[in-house]
């Protein structure tokens, strides 16, 4: 993966953050889950939708004015995308280069949150942007990024399974010890820019909290530039802490030692490279998830074991065979190479002003250093019936608090 986007927000919201214009009851989720299901038929045969993806959707556009419309436009380009991409090929194929990427840019699943979300941990500067460039592809990039989230979306899956709710958010801890001018690069951040539509058009509402630490007095330009135009819901749940302030919310087995836990490691990168394990109860969900997405694909239909063990898919046909290439658009950017320049020309000019602006005045906004006063919302697992009570009626269309009550509005609404 080794980046994690945020939505960003069009102008009209900057000023008044949006409520959503829609309740999700019970009975709203439901419509709209029969709805895409029935208008989707040709597409929903061809490729792995999981439960979890209906709810993202069907919360993910309520602010949307025209709101079954916007679901609908947004669910069926979605299909259409892992289609064309062969996204269910790529998230059950083993990528050849992943732990050589995963120790140039560290990232992975570490463990449980204490209100019981998996913790996502990235550490985008500890990437030396020349280094990476001359070793990877843009299309490396890509695929290991689009795999990584879609086994993430299997062991939220798998943990909700575990807790007998929903849950298909995650918490993100953004480490930017080691942050540099070099970060700046715009040779290095365009490319993260088709990764980030790919999060936010394909993975909408993943993302339960996020938590930046070790920011750099450099990155208040950064974010002094960025923050204006960051979704207001989204931009409520990201918090600027203290390492020794993520115990409050994350519990000290569960984190690496260097930010402030007590699992340690001998080699550099373990926890990214190899699965999870703390020997609690749920080492399990981070077990086998490639193999595991392997089943789930035939289970589903979407694929069959071959005599030798190896997947097939379907091809124009219909027929199932072995894949003969890499989908055309990944295959296409395959030529396409990082090519990062760390020169001050090579920066944006509205953040290289914001940086300078620091060094000579610190006329620049500053970070705010929150200490985490705001609490987590927790999710409360309501049932079926609690959920469409404590959700209200539909005629009243706004919701100050967007994010209060619960990850799975449908309960166990949908029969995927």
């Amino acid at each position: 993966m080794g980046f994690v986007s945020v939505a960003v927000a069009p102008l009209t919201q900057l000023m008044f953050p949006p409520t959503p214009l829609v309740h999700i009851t019970l009975d709203i989720a439901l419509q709209v889950i029969r709805s895409l299901k029935d208008n989707n038929q040709d597409l929903l045969s061809r490729t792995y939708v999981s439960q979890s993806t209906y709810l993202r959707f069907i919360r993910g556009y309520a602010n949307e004015q025209d709101y079954m419309n916007a679901v609908h436009k947004h669910f069926r380009e979605y299909l259409q995308w892992r289609i064309e991409n062969r996204v269910d090929e790529l998230s059950a194929t083993p990528q050849p280069r992943k732990e050589e990427f995963v120790r140039t840019w560290p990232h992975g699943l570490h463990g449980i949150s204490k209100d019981q979300h998996i913790v996502y941990i990235d550490r985008p500067a500890k990437v030396n942007p020349s280094t990476f460039s001359q070793m990877f592809s843009f299309a490396e990039y890509e695929r290991i990024h689009i795999q990584t989230m879609e086994l993430l979306c299997d062991a939220k899956d798998r943990l909700a399974v575990k807790l007998g709710r929903h849950n298909y958010k995650h918490v993100v801890i953004m480490d930017l010890d080691g942050f540099t001018m070099s970060h700046f690069s715009k040779k290095f951040y365009e490319p993260i820019k088709r990764l980030v539509n790919i999060d936010q058009s394909k993975y909408p509402e993943t993302l339960h909290k996020m938590f930046i630490v070790n920011y750099p007095f450099l990155f208040k330009a950064v974010w002094t530039i960025v923050s204006p135009w960051i979704d207001p819901i989204t931009k409520s749940r990201i918090e600027f802490c203290k390492v020794k302030e993520l115990l409050q919310y994350i519990d000290a087995d569960q984190l690496p030692s260097d930010l402030g836990g007590t699992r340690t490691y001998t080699d550099e990168n373990p926890c990214f490279v190899t699965p999870f394990q703390s020997g609690g109860e749920y080492d399990s969900i981070f077990a086998n998830l490639l193999e595991g997405r392997r089943q789930i694909l035939i289970e589903h239909g979407i694929a069959r074991q071959g005599p030798n063990g190896e997947l097939l898919f379907r091809d124009e046909k219909g027929e199932f065979n072995v894949p003969d290439a890499p989908p055309a658009q990944l295959q296409a950017a395959a030529a396409e190479a990082l090519s990062v320049d760390a020169k001050e020309d090579d920066v944006d000019p509205a953040l290289l002003a914001a940086v300078h602006e620091l060094k000579i005045d610190g006329g620049a906004t500053p970070v705010p250093d929150t200490g985490l006063a705001s609490p987590v919302i927790l999710d409360h697992g309501l049932t079926a019936t609690e959920a469409a009570t404590s959700a209200g009626d539909v005629s009243a269309t706004t919701n100050p608090n967007p994010e209060a009550g619960t990850d799975q509005p449908t309960a166990n609404a949908t029969n995927q």
